[in-house]
């Protein structure tokens, strides 16, 4: 039922952490919420669960050493940046409330759109020493293909999309919900590192199903933060390179 998992953001933190011993460092996480039409009201209410859950999981890892902040962005035929950077992080309620209070919006799913307004997000109230990461979360392939596809060949506009995220130091992960087996994730695989590790494919919408999804990110994150820092240069210097080689993107 779950495929293609694995999520080594444990280097950019280990990288991260190394240098900065008397700062925290700041995580920036964007979440990209379809809303479309045919997640219908239950699968979008099981979305925002599963947002939320995963958003209050993150919360608990903050430490003197590492900081969260979460931006959510709500997306169909248009698209909503419903928290960003810049807004209060504290209470997290405050948070939590805004994702529980998302409107479901129907329509098409503008996938590219919601893209470019997540990276404008980064842009504008992210900063330049932040680890920067998304999280897609979607049922749909991009509509209409020739314009909201971000892997579209031959597209001005796609092409933009991919430059820019290139350039932004922003990671992403895709969890793509395949409910009638149509979902075609070599459509957005341009958006990750290794399709095979950043791509999350799973059936349904079922609690039991996002939970294991969500288990799974949670684990690997937990990992990533809970070892401390590094003592010695040698594994400092892995960690800056292995970073260095996941920055490169192909294409």
């Amino acid at each position: 039922m779950l495929r293609k998992f694995a999520l080594s953001f444990g280097l950019l933190i280990t990288s991260t952490l190394c240098t900065t011993a008397a700062q925290a460092a700041v995580i920036d996480i964007a979440f990209i919420m379809d809303s479309s039409t045919s997640l219908g009201d239950a699968g979008w209410e099981s979305e925002k669960a599963f947002v939320s859950n995963f958003v209050e999981q993150l919360d608990t890892l903050e430490t003197p050493d590492v900081e969260y902040r979460f931006g959510v962005v709500n997306f169909s035929s248009t698209v909503q940046t419903v928290w960003d950077f810049a807004d209060a992080q504290d209470p997290l309620q405050d948070i939590l409330d805004a994702i529980d209070s998302m409107s479901f919006l129907g329509g098409t799913t503008h996938t590219r759109s919601a893209i470019d307004t997540t990276l404008d997000m980064f842009a504008n109230t992210s900063t330049s020493d932040a680890i920067k990461h998304a999280f897609l979360i979607t049922d749909g392939n991009p509509y209409p293909l020739r314009t909201q596809t971000p892997c579209s060949t031959g597209n001005i506009d796609a092409a933009a999309t991919r430059d820019n995220l290139a350039a932004s130091g922003v990671d992403m992960t895709i969890v793509g919900v395949d409910i009638d087996d149509k979902w075609d994730p070599s459509l957005l695989d341009c958006l990750v590192n290794d399709p095979d590790r950043d791509i999350f494919q799973v059936n349904d919408f079922s609690n039991s199903v996002l939970d294991a999804v969500s288990e799974q990110l949670f684990a690997d994150f937990s990992r990533a933060v809970s070892v401390s820092e590094p003592t010695t240069l040698p594994l400092i210097a892995l960690g800056m390179g292995l970073l260095a080689l996941r920055r490169a993107r192909i294409g």
